[in-house]
């Protein structure tokens, strides 16, 4: 007879990643410096969140190998509004973890192990690109259209329960979404010149420090030039060491 084992025995409700209004900011090394908080938000898809009382108590939980900092973050009806706080223990970018929990009478009633905050330190294409959720079905994300006639759009799936638009905003959504849909925009500026968006989108990757844009849209060197750009934009956003920094590892036992 096969043995099934409860995973969850303590029946803690968990939270989504998206539901927790948490954001970090890092330093030129990539290392979390300051973090911030606003409460919570988009729990109606939270199984059972509407039983918790809304007087229980948050907490933020940062720790690395040998040093933990937790922070108390007021209730879920009055929580403590943190702008730039100081994160005070010794880490790299590799070894923060953060763990966010409620408690109700000293009990763990939810939490979310391994919370991946917003990366407020990766804002260069703060409106630069334009994303519009809408209906996809089973496709999660494109770019359209691609034509060139008129400004290309990052178009993203508007299930609620995936999240995509706050993705975004985080260090995976830019590793794992944001770069590609960069990469297809810049294969059709060359050849279009005085049109408003092409030019926006120059000024963005002069900005980047890229300014050996093609003039012409046959240009042989089209190819190479693009996978060149995208290699300066993934290394000056360190994407590949800041989504590895944001695989936080196993999940701790409950308390």
């Amino acid at each position: 007879m096969m043995a099934y084992y409860n995973t969850n025995p303590k029946k803690i409700i968990q939270l989504e990643n998206n539901s927790i209004n948490l954001s970090i900011k890092r330093n030129k090394e990539g290392v979390p410096e300051t973090f911030s908080f606003n409460g919570l938000s988009d729990t109606s898809t939270i199984k059972d969140f509407n039983k918790i009382d809304v007087n229980s108590q948050m907490f933020l939980e940062m720790y690395s190998d040998k040093e933990l900092q937790r922070v108390d973050l007021g209730t879920i009806s009055k929580p403590k509004i943190i702008m730039n706080e100081t994160i005070n223990i010794n880490r790299d970018n590799k070894s923060l973890k953060m763990n966010f929990f409620i408690k109700k009478n000293y009990i763990k009633v939810a939490s979310k192990e391994s919370l991946k905050p917003q990366d407020d330190s990766l804002n260069s294409t703060e409106g630069i690109l334009i994303v519009d959720p809408c209906d996809l079905g089973e496709t999660m994300w494109r770019v359209s259209p691609l034509d060139g006639l008129t400004e290309p759009i990052l178009k993203v799936n508007n299930n609620q329960q995936i999240g995509l638009t706050s993705f975004l905003n985080s260090v995976d959504g830019r590793a794992l979404i944001l770069i590609n849909a960069i990469e297809q925009i810049i294969r059709i500026l060359p050849g279009k010149n005085n049109v408003e968006w092409v030019d926006k989108w120059i000024t963005f990757l002069k900005n980047e420090g890229i300014d050996d844009i093609p003039d012409d849209e046959n240009d042989p060197l089209l190819e190479s030039w693009v996978e060149d750009t995208v290699d300066k934009i993934a290394k000056k956003w360190k994407l590949v060491s800041s989504y590895e920094a944001n695989l936080f590892g196993e999940k701790e036992d409950d308390d």
